[in-house]
């Protein structure tokens, strides 16, 4: 039997392709992010400017500027906890777009050899006078700045 006589359209038949073409492309990037060649950075944008409501803001491009430059922020800003959820937020859409980006390579390799690196860097300001393993959060490192 050809398929048609059970009511079943035989593989090819047009509505099949019809059908297949309606599934189209799948991507897993947004429109901004144009298939991995850009990084979609509105929603952090706003959110950094969020957390200097009352000091100064910045456009788009300086805030592309200055997602480069984030230890250069007071320290009254990088102790606030909207910071450091700012900071948790970018890194996770960061590791994600890199995933989707390069869905074979290791990413945790990389983030391990920056971690040491960072490691390494607090080693040396532990050197300097400043003891932050005393600290398990964040929130217990600025309840101690603002009780200083």
């Amino acid at each position: 039997s050809d398929g048609e006589a059970d009511g079943v359209a035989p593989i090819g038949f047009p509505a099949d392709r019809a059908f297949l073409e309606s599934l189209g492309p799948r991507s897993s990037f947004s429109g901004e992010e144009a298939y991995g060649k850009y990084l979609d950075l509105h929603e952090h944008f706003q959110l950094y400017n969020n957390m200097h409501a009352s000091e100064k803001r910045v456009d788009y491009v300086g805030y592309l500027t200055a997602i480069s430059e984030l230890r250069s922020l007071p320290a009254e800003v990088r102790k606030k906890s909207e910071y450091h959820k700012y900071c948790e937020n970018l890194f996770a859409y960061l590791c994600d777009f890199a995933k989707r980006v390069a869905p074979l390579r290791v990413l945790e390799e990389d983030l391990r050899s920056v971690a040491d690196a960072a490691l390494a860097s607090v080693a040396g300001s532990e050197r300097q006078g400043a003891d932050f393993t005393k600290y398990r959060t964040p929130e217990e490192l600025e309840k101690n700045e603002s009780a200083e």
